[in-house]
């Protein structure tokens, strides 16, 4: 799997593990819109097409709780606390 795929992969698996925290549907442009961006940029990044920059990824891993480095693929450390959630 490339780091790609990776990336996009557990956008998806994160977005799956919120609704089920949050016992609520999220949809990609609720994602989105929790993010500041459209519904079809958040889709580009989750299914692989766009990659974002790196103060987007930083907004992402903010939402999600987990760290910048586990998005994009660096590390399987969620660090999901917040005092370890931007350990890059």
């Amino acid at each position: 799997m490339t780091r790609n795929e990776l990336f996009s992969s557990r956008l998806r698996s994160l977005r799956i593990e919120r609704e089920a925290q949050d016992q609520r549907r999220w949809t990609a442009e609720d994602v989105g819109k929790s993010l500041g961006m459209s519904q079809s940029t958040f889709s580009n990044y989750e299914n692989g097409l766009r990659i974002p920059s790196l103060d987007v990824i930083e907004r992402i891993a903010k939402f999600y709780k987990v760290s910048p480095a586990y998005i994009s693929g660096f590390s399987d450390y969620k660090g999901n606390t917040d005092s370890d959630a931007l350990l890059v």
